[in-house]
């Protein structure tokens, strides 16, 4: 998967990192470790 194909892996990664769904996520993370969700 990663042989010679780094440089895509690495846009992939950033993609997701960039996405709602990751924005979302890492929000109920913090929440979490604040003690504000359950």
């Amino acid at each position: 998967m990663l042989n010679g194909n780094m440089s895509r892996v690495l846009d992939i990664l950033k993609a997701g990192i960039n996405s709602a769904e990751h924005q979302e996520f890492i929000q109920k993370l913090t929440a979490a470790q604040s003690g504000e969700a359950k």
